[in-house]
């Protein structure tokens, strides 16, 4: 059996240094809340090394499998990664620390089958999810209650399901609810690994640009040339020119310079800009509690 790969302290105080969190962290609710955070604050969601790999033929693994290659490349060039990478790297940082973690497999747009990776974490035998896709700045309880976040930006909510929980968030351009429900509790690595290595052929990650990162009171969204800022007072949405492009993920994405040069490279610039060539994608119709609360009053 291939044994789980797992962070050097080393790495991670390192890595803890870069997201400002240099006092001694407990491994309670504060402290996960604290590391995650830091997390949601600095380490951006984005493509960029997936589409270099894909676009230069890269051999398997895909980049950030493992939570060394991950955070080495997050602390030299800035880079993040999909839901696949960033799930499995904040396991890894939060096991080193010494908290009781999982993944878990969920389906993105409750689709039926496994396209997302979250991670889930034990505290006085509470569980608490900090998925590294939703950015929901406080880790979200997985309990049998319905929670609804308070925070207007980044709201999310969260309900349970006869087997395990449904979350729901928003993302611009539309104001609507993408449902994300959990399906496998528990998954190791090789599942990641396998999983990650199949959205090669199928996913939305893998032509245009895309990159979210939380700052104080927004959300920033880089999708394709179209970059949206959401905040209390709504959504804005700009369409970038090429070097907009660039300025943006280096300037407030703060992907390095030298990883964007192999991006550009590779072509996948350009390809930012071409007309989208995959599925739509598959979009139900969604109502989240806070919804169904409100038509019943």
């Amino acid at each position: 059996m291939t044994p789980e790969p797992s962070i050097s302290d080393e790495l991670r105080d390192r890595v803890l240094a870069r997201l400002g969190l240099t006092q001694p962290i407990a491994t309670s609710l504060s402290g996960l809340s604290s590391v995650y955070r830091a997390w949601c604050d600095h380490i951006p969601f984005d493509n960029v090394r997936k589409l270099i790999a894909m676009r230069t033929g890269a051999e398997p693994p895909l980049p950030g499998t493992t939570g060394t290659d991950f955070f080495e490349h997050f602390l030299a060039f800035g880079t993040g990664g999909t839901c696949w990478p960033t799930s499995n790297a904040i396991y890894e940082l939060l096991a080193s620390m010494g908290f009781t973690v999982r993944r878990v497999a969920a389906s993105m747009r409750d689709r039926g089958f496994v396209t997302h990776g979250t991670v889930k974490a034990t505290i006085d035998g509470a569980d608490w999810i900090v998925d590294t896709s939703i950015l929901s700045n406080v880790p979200l309880p997985a309990t049998s209650e319905v929670f609804i976040s308070s925070e207007p930006v980044f709201d999310v909510e969260i309900e349970p399901t006869d087997a395990l929980h449904l979350m729901w968030f928003r993302n611009p351009p539309g104001d609507g609810y993408t449902p994300c429900r959990l399906l496998v509790d528990d998954i190791d690595h090789a599942f990641i690994h396998e999983s990650y290595e199949k959205s090669r052929t199928f996913g939305v990650f893998n032509q245009h640009i895309y990159a979210r990162r939380n700052f104080p009171g927004m959300l920033l969204l880089l999708r394709g040339p179209i970059l949206y800022r959401r905040t209390i007072a709504g959504t804005d949405e700009t369409t970038l020119t090429r070097e907009q492009v660039l300025e943006s993920l280096r300037g407030e994405f703060g992907i390095a310079e030298s990883m964007l040069a192999q991006w550009v490279d590779c072509g996948a610039l350009e390809e930012t800009f071409a007309p989208w060539s995959g599925p739509p994608p598959l979009i139900k119709p969604s109502t989240p509690p806070s919804s169904r609360f409100a038509n019943r009053e």
